[in-house]
């Protein structure tokens, strides 16, 4: 599997554009990531522990995830899904 931490802060259609500029400096909960991956928050705080996933401020309790580096990893699993095929 791919990490989002090589694309950390990027996007586009391939792992090589830019995130919208829109995206840059947004941060979501574990919660609203996990929705945003269909995966479960247990999942999500492993991919924060392994370094797959950016997180920034907060604590154990607290944490956010940069936006981009989300969709990153997002991008990441369906190129690689492609990639299958």
């Amino acid at each position: 599997m791919l990490g989002a931490q090589r694309f950390a802060g990027r996007g586009g259609e391939g792992p090589d554009e830019p995130v919208p500029a829109v995206f840059a400096g947004l941060s979501i909960t574990v919660r609203t990531a996990a929705g945003l991956l269909g995966l479960g928050l247990q999942t999500v705080t492993a991919l924060i522990d392994s370094g797959e996933l950016v997180c920034e401020g907060g604590g154990v309790d607290r944490r956010y995830l940069t936006l981009s580096s989300v969709l990153a990893y997002r991008r990441s699993l369906r190129l690689n899904a492609v990639g299958r095929d």
